[in-house]
């Protein structure tokens, strides 16, 4: 799966139950996409979601415009408005409808798969509903807990 490099559909739910938070950005050359998963990494800091060792699911970037993070910048120099809705709807491949209740893993920072699938099983929620053969819906797990 790639990497989100346009804006998606609206990912959040219209029945979300969201908490806002303005939070600093990896200084990481990287382009952060409205509806993307970001997650933070070791050092505090939010990085585009992925299958990466030590990060933390952190939500949906709810900024209005894509943010291009230029080569060169710092930690922090940075922010992102960033939502942790109840519910967020998420791409995935190979999920089937028996796969609701079971705890959804990062692929990239627009798809899902099963824990144990992924290398690193850093959990963004578990399945509540499937929708289609491509989206599933997503119920957030606390910040901090993992597969």
């Amino acid at each position: 799966m790639a990497n989100l490099t346009a804006g998606t559909s609206e990912t959040i739910t219209g029945f979300e139950q969201s908490i806002y938070t303005k939070r600093p950005v990896k200084g990481t050359a990287a382009t952060y996409y409205p509806g993307g998963m970001l997650s933070v990494d070791a050092t505090g800091y939010l990085v585009k979601a992925g299958d990466t060792a030590g990060t933390l699911f952190a939500g949906i970037n709810r900024e209005p415009k894509p943010l291009a993070v230029a080569t060169g910048a710092a930690d922090g120099d940075n922010n992102i408005l960033v939502a942790r809705p109840r519910y967020f709807l998420a791409k995935h491949s190979g999920l089937v409808v028996a796969d609701v209740g079971k705890i959804a893993c990062i692929v990239d920072d627009q798809t899902v798969a099963l824990a144990a699938t992924t290398t690193n099983d850093v959990a963004a929620g578990r399945i509540t509903r499937w929708i289609s053969a491509t989206e599933v819906q997503i119920e957030t797990l606390p910040f901090g807990q993992n597969a």
